[in-house]
């Protein structure tokens, strides 16, 4: 799940006239320089926070879509949540950036932190702009985000 540049970006390719890479690559290129960083406030396990981001993300695996690592240290078996932020760059930083997110360094970017919780709340204020799983949705409320153990069931065919 996700909101910021990575959201604004998977509404406007869902509403793209065609699909595939070099759409979704236009966009990503088009809007980023126009793309002004939102401010959220993010409650995690009871402690408030409020954070400028250009991408805020939260995750219970490490991998976006497409094999990059947007969460390094997320493991589906602690119960947490990872919550990735990326704060605005520079344009000359987005190569490197890239780069970080497909060998599962982006931890060593001094445009990414990272927060572990139980219990997430996304404040919003009006009509929030949001992808899970790259899909875009909105919502009007606040967002209430945690893992729920064990509520997976997964069937394994038999040998």
């Amino acid at each position: 799940f996700g909101v910021g540049f990575d959201a604004h970006v998977a509404h406007l390719f869902a509403e793209a006239p065609k699909r595939g890479f070099s759409t979704y690559a236009k966009i990503v290129m088009t809007e980023f320089r126009k793309y002004k960083p939102l401010t959220y406030e993010i409650t995690i396990d009871d402690k408030v926070y409020t954070r400028e981001c250009f991408v805020l993300t939260c995750a219970n695996s490490n991998q976006f879509g497409n094999n990059a690592i947007i969460a390094p240290f997320a493991d589906v078996r602690d119960g947490l949540m990872d919550i990735s932020l990326i704060e605005k760059f520079p344009l000359i930083f987005a190569p490197s950036l890239i780069y970080r997110l497909m060998n599962n360094s982006i931890h060593h970017s001094k445009f990414f932190s990272m927060m572990k919780g139980k219990n997430i709340v996304l404040k919003n204020n009006g009509i929030m702009k949001a992808h899970i799983d790259g899909e875009p949705v909105t919502f009007t409320n606040d967002l209430n985000i945690k893992v729920i153990p064990q509520s997976l069931n997964v069937v394994v065919p038999a040998n």
